[in-house]
Order: C-alpha cells, then sequence, then structure tokens
C-alpha cells in the first residue's frame, strides 16, 4: 500500500513540475521566439507531449482511485482526502482535454499558418495553464496529507 502511495506522489511531483515548466519555462520563451522557429518548437514539443501526458494523467488517476478505494474499505482514517484528491485529478484532467493546453495537441495538429497571434489568445492559455498547475498542487496535496492521515 505504502508502495502505491509513493508511486502515486512521485508521479504527481513530475507531472506538477512538467505542468509548471512549460508554464513558467517554455511559453514565455517561445512566446519571444519568431514565427517560424515557433511553430517547429511548438510542433515537436506537442507530438512528445501528447503521446506521454494523457497516459501519465491517466496512471495517476487510477493509483489516486485505487489507493482511496483501499483507504475507504479498510476504513482508515484519510480516505476523504484521497477521493477528494482523484477528483482534482479528475478536474485537471477535464481541463487538459478540451482546451488542449498550451503546447499539447492544438499545436502539433498546425503549422505556421494556425498559430496563435501573441496578444489575443497568449493571457486566456496562461491562466488556463495556472488553474491547472494549482489544481494539480491541490490534488498532491490533499494526497500526501491522506497518506500521512492513514499512516
Amino acid at each position: 500500500m505504502q508502495l502505491l502511495e509513493l508511486i502515486a506522489i512521485l508521479m504527481t511531483g513530475l507531472l506538477l513540475g512538467i505542468e509548471m515548466a512549460i508554464g513558467l519555462i517554455v511559453e514565455p520563451t517561445m512566446s519571444e521566439a519568431n514565427d517560424e522557429t515557433r511553430s517547429d518548437a511548438y510542433y515537436s514539443l506537442a507530438r512528445t507531449y501528447r503521446r506521454v501526458v494523457p497516459w501519465w494523467y491517466a496512471a495517476v488517476l487510477l493509483l489516486y482511485s485505487v489507493v482511496a478505494l483501499k483507504l475507504h474499505r479498510s476504513a482508515v482514517n484519510g480516505y476523504r482526502q484521497a477521493e477528494a484528491a482523484a477528483i482534482l485529478m479528475l478536474v485537471a484532467i477535464a481541463c487538459t482535454v478540451p482546451g488542449a493546453g498550451p503546447t499539447k495537441n492544438r499545436s502539433s495538429l498546425c503549422r505556421l499558418a494556425r498559430l496563435p497571434r501573441l496578444t489575443a489568445q497568449v493571457w486566456p492559455r496562461f491562466f488556463q495553464h495556472f488553474f491547472r498547475v494549482v489544481v494539480l498542487a491541490a490534488a498532491l496535496f490533499l494526497f500526501v496529507a491522506a497518506c500521512f492521515e492513514s499512516a
């Protein structure tokens, strides 16, 4: 049980780090590049990101759900926090899939002609990304609290 909790915490921490790096480093750097460079960089980043991250989100959600179910069945304290963390992971997934994130699916399907202009669409994407990072951080915090309370 503690191994599952540890794996879930590590996977969420890494996922949170990747999302923060994209929001704080990659996006601002890309917004300053010229159109051709930005197009090529978005395309190659999005191809890799689209293959890995959806499975990563799903694996974390599955681990959170398994731990919450085990805690609930054993009537141990902390199962409510684990359930809340799983629900927050669902919210993070819901924020990721429709918006397709800053460097995700939308950019990998298009090239230079359809890249968004900086002034109109960068701020809404930034706040969407910021919201997703906050939800991931809250899910991680709740899950760690559930693990400590159940120990």
